[in-house]
C-alpha cells in the first residue's frame, strides 16, 4: 500500500500531465478528485506548485528529446528503401586510398626529402555479399507471417539470373530451321 506522501506525488504528476493537455487547473484538479471550488482552488495552488512545474519542465524535456532523436532514427519506409537501393546496386559503394609522392633533392651539400599525398575516393560496385544481405532482409520482410503448404515460413522463390537474349537467338534459330524444311 502506498504511504500518503506517495499517494500525494502520484496525483500531483497525474495533475500535471492532466493540467499540461488542458492548460486548464480547474479541470485537472477534477482529474484527481476535487470538486466545484474546491477544484478551482487547488487547481490554482497545484499549477504553482514546485513539484509540479519540476514535473512539468521534466515532461517538456522528453518530449523535446523524443523528437530530437525520431528525428534522427530511421522509420521503416526508410529502412525498406535504403535496402531496396542496395540490393538494387542503385549506390555506389566508395573506396578511399591515399596515394603518396616521395620527392627527393639534393642541393649540392645536403639531402633533403619530401613527401606529399592526397585522398582519392573511388566509386565501386557495391558488394555482392551486401546485395545479397539486404535481398536476404527484404525477403524476411515480405514474407513474415506467411507459410508454405509445409508450414515453412516463405512465399518468395528466387530465380536465377537468365540470358533472355540467348534464348531469343535460340528459339530464332530453332524457328528457321523449322521454316526450312
Amino acid at each position: 500500500m502506498q504511504r500518503d506522501d506517495e499517494l500525494y506525488d502520484y496525483k500531483l504528476r497525474i495533475f500535471a500531465i492532466e493540467y499540461m493537455m488542458s492548460w486548464n487547473a480547474k479541470e485537472a484538479a477534477e482529474k484527481i478528485g476535487y470538486k466545484g471550488a474546491s477544484a478551482r482552488a487547488t487547481g490554482n495552488r497545484l499549477k504553482d506548485d514546485p513539484r509540479v512545474v519540476e514535473y512539468m519542465n521534466h515532461l517538456r524535456d522528453l518530449v523535446r528529446n523524443a523528437k530530437v532523436y525520431e528525428e534522427r532514427i530511421a522509420d521503416l519506409e526508410e529502412v525498406l528503401v535504403t535496402l531496396t537501393s542496395v540490393m538494387r546496386r542503385e549506390t555506389p559503394d566508395e573506396v578511399v586510398n591515399v596515394i603518396t609522392q616521395e620527392e627527393n633533392n639534393y642541393d649540392g651539400r645536403a639531402k633533403s626529402q619530401r613527401k606529399s599525398g592526397k585522398v582519392v575516393k573511388t566509386e565501386v560496385k557495391t558488394k555482392v555479399s551486401d546485395v545479397l544481405t539486404a535481398a536476404d532482409k527484404l525477403l524476411k520482410y515480405h514474407t513474415a507471417g506467411t507459410q508454405n503448404d509445409d508450414g515453412e515460413a516463405g512465399g518468395v522463390v528466387l530465380l536465377p539470373e537468365i540470358d533472355i537474349e540467348h534464348i531469343s537467338e535460340a528459339e530464332e534459330e530453332a524457328g528457321k530451321g523449322g521454316d526450312n524444311e
